[in-house]
């Protein structure tokens, strides 16, 4: 009873998130010359963004904040990244070291338990890394051409030479098309999302990079593999 309940209850969440990212489409039409069903979620995101910018009240700045929340949450299901399986969110930076000592890890829980979890990648670039801002609006840059995951991976290996310039040439070497990825980073376009993803972690009382959340559980640093795994299993076997 107790499994077909907690299963239950995320498809339930889901749907939830999905119906109020709609809402939040209709509503953000007045804003943003109308709705459309080919709206890009990033153009609204950003104009939301820039209103919660203007308003006084902290009641509409957190309802605002809330939308925002549901239509990156909504991107990442509409995208296939999540779905009915357990969750798995990392807060990292492309420029923590830490964080690069967790890469390993990361790539080892994607391949070992691919199809038992959803992973996520937030957000959370430190103010004294000063090429980890723009490295994680280029990784949503990427995002936009499928290829996410991918530039992820050649950040880290390449954690040493992530300039602008040189993120622009990875861009390159992975195939994407480098005129509308160039004008997606020159333009800031992806600011709004990484800074939804570092208010979200600032909620969760994330503090330093990388910062881990196994179906809700935190799990702090890079921390071995093997301790990671134990918690993820704990956790499956709830599920």
């Amino acid at each position: 009873m107790s499994e077909h309940k907690n299963t239950h209850g995320k498809k339930l969440n889901i749907w939830k998130i999905a119906s109020l990212a709609l809402a939040v489409l209709l509503v953000a039409s007045v804003f943003t010359n109308g709705f459309m069903f080919n709206t890009n979620i990033d153009t609204v995101i950003n104009d939301l963004n820039t209103l919660n910018s203007k308003q006084n009240s902290q009641q509409v700045k957190t309802q605002i904040n809330n939308a925002v929340s549901s239509l990156n949450s909504a991107k990442r299901i509409i995208s296939g990244e999540v779905g009915n399986k357990l969750l798995i969110e990392v807060f990292s930076d492309f420029q923590c070291p830490y964080s690069a000592r967790a890469f390993p890890t990361v790539q080892q829980i994607k391949a070992n338990y691919a199809g038992q979890i959803d992973l996520v990648f937030k957000h959370f670039p430190l103010s004294f890394h000063p090429n980890a801002q723009k490295a994680s609006e280029a990784s949503e840059c990427a995002r936009d051409q499928g290829k996410f995951w991918e530039y992820h991976d050649k950040l880290f290996q390449n954690q040493q030479a992530i300039a602008v310039d040189n993120l622009k040439k990875y861009a390159s070497d992975l195939g994407l098309d480098t005129s509308k990825f160039n004008s997606c980073l020159d333009s800031s376009q992806k600011a709004g999302v990484v800074s939804q993803d570092m208010q979200e972690g600032i909620s969760k009382g994330v503090s330093g990079t990388p910062t881990f959340f196994i179906n809700g559980q935190k799990v702090v640093g890079a921390v071995p593999y093997e301790t990671i795994k134990a918690t993820i299993d704990a956790e499956l076997a709830k599920v």
